[in-house]
């Protein structure tokens, strides 16, 4: 609970808008509510009011354990927003803390407090800091070398540490901001918002950002950079909730890969005056393999058997059974769903007499086919339509002419509000609507009395469909029709020189049709 119920905006007895927000522990021990003072503006007030609800919201998030009160830090920034518009931690040295850790502790309260500035109440010890952490300096080495004099400096941290202060000029953080910038305007979409890829890069320039500390262009040498991509490298704890282990070695390319793309970018831009050094390429970027990284991509207790789907279509509304249908029938997941357009669909319209005779199928006036290039990667598929499937989407094309803009471009799956089911959330995150309907699904069966019935994500079910096909046909024939951009693994030019065998993947979905039938004869039970 971040505040008491009250939405009016009155003024208090001493001419300010007040507010309580969060919780702190009085001096007799009890759990309270702190007044924020948001001076006499109702405007301001109510923006200082924001500011201060974000650090609550982004405190709680990172809190270990309930319940959370305000830490004397955050207190702090949160009265310096309600006081002057301005959330900033301003972080003092500890006692006997290692300046290399002082930099750790910034960057930490920076990635748990995005929307506050976080400053260093000690500028020399922060840039010793940063300083030590772009060379690469080892903790534990700083400790016994400096802070309790056991040793003498190394003459590469000694030099380090007395170069001059590079206060002027322009650092790393404000290159990564301008680069967020750059792709902003570099993946704007019609809408005026930003492509899902340029919101996940910029997203990663965030992260960037809170990981990674502060300093000057100046010092972003070979060894600077390679400590960057070594942090990657070495795998770093995740921060996510719920996550102890280190991030996922596709998280760690995506970072490497963004990190990479920024130094590109900044050795261009005319307002950063930087170049790369030289050899750079020579740095070692391969991401380090942990134990669970050898764990199979699918084993069979994670796929769904005929009679669990069954059970998932008994209970679906129709459009949970659409989204299941384009999911067995085509491989979708919420990615093509979502961006499934009117002009890809072809119901009954066969192939010409030329393309039925190079596919080697015969196709009639009943078959009904969804053709689309992949968005990602502009691979190009086909699959044949179950008849399940066809009325599925007959469904949801009536439904989407209620809608404007009906057309071939248009999306043909909209939700509740008339939106695609791939707009981002209001902060900017990807859209999980599907995911929760399928999740809502599940919980549905568990709660008519089926509690064991297994708790599986929605990309399951693709993932069961691709395996049934590979029964049915061999890998290749998997590989179209999981739209993969090499079905061939061991013959990069098999599409150079041949037509992809779509005719042997609408024979294959014939097949899974038949297999998938006890699927279909399953009773509906419920409605949008």
């Amino acid at each position: 609970m971040p505040t008491r119920a009250r939405t009016a905006w009155r003024l208090s007895a001493d001419g300010q808008y007040t507010r309580q927000i969060g919780w702190t522990i009085s001096r007799s021990g009890k759990r309270v509510q702190p007044k924020f003072r948001l001076g006499a503006n109702r405007q301001e007030a109510k923006r200082r009011d924001q500011l201060i609800r974000q650090l609550w919201d982004q405190l709680e998030a990172s809190a270990a354990t309930a319940p959370t009160c305000w830490t004397e830090d955050a207190l702090a920034a949160a009265k310096a927003a309600a006081a002057t518009g301005r959330a900033a931690f301003r972080i003092t040295l500890m006692a006997d803390e290692p300046v290399l850790e002082y930099v750790r502790r910034l960057s930490d309260i920076q990635s748990s407090f995005k929307s506050a500035a976080v400053e260093a109440a000690d500028e020399e010890a922060y840039r010793q800091g940063k300083l030590l952490w772009a060379a690469g300096a080892d903790m534990a080495k700083w400790i016994n070398y400096v802070q309790q004099g056991k040793f003498e400096l190394p003459a590469l941290h000694a030099r380090i540490l007395d170069r001059p202060h590079e206060t002027d000029g322009p650092a790393l953080h404000d290159a990564l901001r301008a680069f967020s910038r750059w792709l902003e305007d570099e993946y704007a979409d019609p809408s005026g918002g930003v492509t899902p890829w340029g919101r996940t890069q910029m997203r990663q320039v965030g992260i960037l950002l809170a990981r990674h500390p502060d300093q000057p262009l100046s010092a972003l040498d070979f060894a600077a950079i390679e400590e960057m991509i070594r942090y990657w490298r070495k795998r770093p704890v995740s921060r996510s909730k719920g996550s102890s282990g280190p991030i996922a070695k596709k998280t760690a390319e995506n970072f490497i890969k963004t990190l990479k793309g920024f130094l590109k970018w900044l050795h261009r831009a005319e307002s950063f005056d930087w170049r790369r050094p030289e050899n750079l390429d020579d740095i070692k970027t391969r991401v380090e393999l942990v134990e669970s990284d050898r764990k199979p991509q699918v084993t069979a207790d994670e796929l769904f058997t005929v009679d669990e789907l069954a059970t998932l279509y008994k209970y679906a509304t129709p459009l949970e059974r659409m989204f299941l249908l384009l999911s067995l029938n085509c491989h979708f997941g919420q990615a093509e769903i979502s961006s499934l357009l009117v002009g890809e669909i072809f119901l009954r319209t066969p192939h010409v007499k030329k393309i039925q005779e190079i596919l080697g199928f015969n196709s009639t006036q009943g078959d009904s086919f969804i053709r689309r290039y992949r968005r990602k990667t502009g691979v190009y598929g086909e699959w044949l339509l179950f008849p399940h499937t066809v009325m599925a989407l007959e469904w949801a094309l009536e439904r989407r002419q209620s809608h404007a803009d009906f057309g071939d471009d248009a999306r043909v799956i909209l939700n509740s509000k008339g939106q695609p089911y791939d707009t981002p959330t209001a902060t900017g995150n990807a859209n999980q609507q599907i995911a929760n309907r399928f999740a809502d699904l599940v919980r549905r069966i568990q709660n008519d009395g089926q509690r064991g019935f297994a708790k599986r994500p929605f990309k399951m079910v693709r993932k069961t469909a691709a395996t049934m096909i590979r029964e049915i046909a061999d890998g290749e024939i998997q590989g179209l029709f999981t739209s993969h951009g090499q079905p061939v693994a061991t013959d990069d030019l098999a599409d150079v020189y041949a037509v992809r065998p779509f005719g042997k993947l609408f024979v294959a979905l014939r097949a899974l049709r038949l297999r998938l039938e006890p699927v279909f004869r399953a009773d509906a039970t419920g409605s949008t």
